[in-house]
């Protein structure tokens, strides 16, 4: 009996002694090795253990060098940049030894990986003017383009992940009412799963937090009756992995339409109809404040979440006009921003780089269409980037290196006219069109 415990006493040390020298196991790292990842792809690594999260951070490096931010989905650790990677440069991620786990073990050896980062392509609803609409995705500087969705023509709108490896749709369903689906974003024409049930109730406006973690969406519940009107909009999270979702807030008089996520994450800010106001709710905290407006928009955040460029309008002598305004969301200042004299903006956009604003205006000369400029986030150096009295432009969004602009236009003056969808040069000021009877522009990183 003693010479079996003594025996068993030897293997178990030997056991120990094997398992420290093993240390903490790295799994598998994410994109695997000379893969190609979006400009905010996420880079990944998976351990057959629980880990410490800051030893974790402490002793992983990208390089070239890249700021950014971390969570965690079970054993992977997420590491999503807050700068755009660049096109055609060969990153490399590393994971030094020493990394911890929650038990004490430590890894041994180092991981490293290369990848690649891929050139950004647009993505867009077609047609616009009705039938079959799915998504569609195209390159932003060549002809073609190619469905990327299957539901039968019931998409109503969508977001992308911002690493575009992941799409959420609103799919109208059999009951009248519009569910929400995810299907992963690198194939072509896939059918998607049910992400979030919404029965009867019309849930869209889907917007994805920075780090991809959170889904916040607009929900609007079902009548009283089965002929009756919706209710009004509320702002809803949802897991993006398990579909899990539950209301913003549990008062169910704070309305809300529209969520837009702050690029830091720590704000999301949404058009309440109750206060005819833009919300802001300052996440850690639970504050909220109200910037008034009539307008029913959102506005843009700046890219240090430290301001929020919105529009409010005005009547004078019987005319609206639509006015711009930044607000200090530290210090809750509101300053209205000048620009062209007498004129009357779009929503803006502001520039992942911070040094531009793109906003439609009407000027007090011009046509009725809105054309686009260009102005510092001061209002100084405005300039008209396209002005073609033959179209109204809207829908702009910057694509991830402050280089062009993916566009929405109609053509005034015709009838039936059909939305066109242009990528803009900003250093040169050229169009390229991009897709005939289409909507809803966002670029694909």
């Amino acid at each position: 009996m003693w010479a079996v415990l003594a025996a068993l006493a030897v293997a178990l040390a030997g056991l120990v002694l094997a398992g420290d020298r093993v240390g903490a196991r790295v799994l598998r790292s994410f994109p695997p090795q000379g893969g190609a990842l979006s400009a905010y792809g996420r880079v990944g690594v998976e351990f057959a253990q629980a880990m410490q999260a800051e030893s974790v951070a402490a002793h992983f490096t990208v390089e070239p060098a890249v700021g950014g931010a971390w969570h965690w989905v079970g054993h992977t650790a997420w590491f999503a940049p807050n700068q755009a990677l660049v096109p055609g440069t060969t990153y490399t991620a590393r994971l030094a030894p020493g990394a911890a786990s929650t038990n004490g073990r430590v890894t041994r050896a180092e991981v490293a990986w290369t990848f690649t980062v891929r050139e950004p392509r647009l993505g867009y609803l077609a047609p616009a003017s009705g039938g079959p609409t799915e998504v569609w995705r195209a390159a932003a500087n060549a002809p073609g383009a190619a469905a990327v969705t299957a539901t039968g023509g019931r998409v109503f709108d969508f977001a992308l992940s911002p690493d575009g490896e992941q799409i959420v749709l609103s799919v109208v369903n059999t009951e009248g009412g519009i569910d929400l689906w995810r299907q992963p974003g690198g194939g072509m024409g896939e059918t998607g799963r049910m992400l979030v049930n919404c029965g009867f109730d019309r849930c869209s406006a889907p917007a994805w937090s920075p780090t991809s973690a959170q889904l916040a969406y607009s929900r609007e519940e079902q009548g009283l009756s089965p002929n009756a009107p919706h209710g009004p909009p509320r702002v809803w999270l949802a897991n993006p992995d398990t579909g899990a979702t539950s209301a913003l807030f549990q008062d169910s008089q704070v309305l809300g339409y529209g969520p837009t996520w702050s690029p830091d994450g720590q704000r999301l800010a949404f058009f309440d109809g109750s206060v005819n106001g833009i919300r802001v709710l300052d996440l850690p905290t639970g504050a909220t404040y109200v910037l008034p407006t009539f307008t029913g928009l959102v506005g843009a955040f700046a890219p240090d979440s430290a301001t929020l460029l919105f529009t409010d309008l005005t009547i004078q002598n019987n005319e609206t006009r639509s006015h711009l305004y930044a607000a200090d969301l530290r210090t809750g200042a509101v300053n209205e921003r000048s620009g062209p004299p007498g004129s009357d903006f779009g929503p803006p956009a502001w520039s992942p780089d911070g040094q531009w604003i793109a906003i439609g205006v009407r000027a007090e000369s011009g046509g009725p269409g809105r054309q686009l400029w260009l102005m510092r986030p001061d209002g100084s150096e405005a300039h008209a980037l396209l002005q073609d009295p033959a179209y109204t432009y809207g829908r702009y969004q910057w694509d991830p290196y402050s280089q062009r602009l993916a566009v929405q236009r109609l053509p005034l003056g015709t009838p039936f006219p059909k939305s066109e969808v242009v990528v803009v040069d900003i250093a040169g000021a050229s169009e390229q069109l991009i897709a005939v009877d289409a909507t809803l522009p966002t670029w694909w990183p």
